[in-house]
């Protein structure tokens, strides 16, 4: 056990294996070799860290942190600060991440993450709380939860998806049910797979395949696309293009 009232500043490289009862400031390498720091964690622009291990507090990050294990207070990802859950490992977070740099997952992301810069998910990339997209979301991977209010371009599996941003296909997108608020493109040669079904609030384009049920109440245009299952248009809705639907159309609006 290390214990110190004051912050210990690492310039060069510390292991941590055992206990660190401190705050740590780290500008040079750091790896979490399975240890427990206690203190507040300050991973400063030229610091590095990697590893497994568990922080007991928040961790700021304005360098690069490639790491697994647990964080229990707020992870604050600074402008320049790149994140990354690696492949094969789970971050968990309990009172999540706030994200002005880049986030890689490539892992398990166990928590929250509000997005206000970058995030890719890698293909085998797993977000289990609520992701909170408020600027540029790519990728392929499975999400628990997806807000969208910035501009998302995806595939792999949301289980409840709500968007008020841009929200585009890409390969096979699976969910379990989409609320879209703003503008779903579902891109040629992708195609979105609804459990449930798609509510279409505002603007919708179909130029790859839909599976599912549509439920339209605004703007939907066909634009050489497929919609394999049920159309219902509501009065109000609009539905034009070009386009097949492989499935009953029930139109109440234009």
């Amino acid at each position: 056990v290390l214990r110190s009232v004051n912050v210990v500043q690492n310039d060069g490289n510390m292991s941590v294996a055992g206990r660190v009862e401190a705050s740590v400031n780290n500008t040079g390498a750091t790896v979490l070799a399975g240890g427990t720091v206690t203190g507040a964690f300050a991973n400063t622009a030229t610091g590095r860290m990697t590893g497994t291990g568990t922080i007991d507090n928040t961790l700021t990050n304005a360098g690069v942190a490639s790491i697994g294990g647990r964080v229990t207070g707020l992870v604050t990802n600074q402008l320049n600060g790149t994140l990354e859950v690696a492949g094969g490992g789970t971050l968990q977070v309990d009172t999540g991440i706030q994200n002005a740099g880049r986030v890689n997952i490539l892992g398990t992301l166990e928590g929250g993450l509000v997005n206000n810069n970058t995030t890719t998910l890698g293909a085998d990339g797993v977000v289990t709380g609520t992701l909170t997209n408020n600027a540029n979301l790519s990728g392929n991977g499975d999400i628990a939860t997806l807000v969208n209010a910035g501009t998302a371009t995806i595939g792999g599996r949301v289980d409840t998806l709500t968007n008020t941003g841009t929200l585009s296909s890409s390969g096979q997108l699976s969910v379990g049910a989409l609320t879209n608020d703003e503008l779903v493109r579902i891109t040629t040669g992708s195609t979105l797979s609804v459990d449930g079904r798609l509510l279409n609030r505002d603007r919708l384009a179909v130029g790859g395949t839909l599976n599912g049920t549509l439920d339209n109440h605004a703007t939907t245009v066909m634009v050489g696309g497929r919609i394999a299952g049920t159309v219902l248009n509501a009065a109000g809705g609009t539905f034009s293009g070009t386009g097949s639907v492989d499935g009953t159309l029930t139109n109440s609006g234009t």
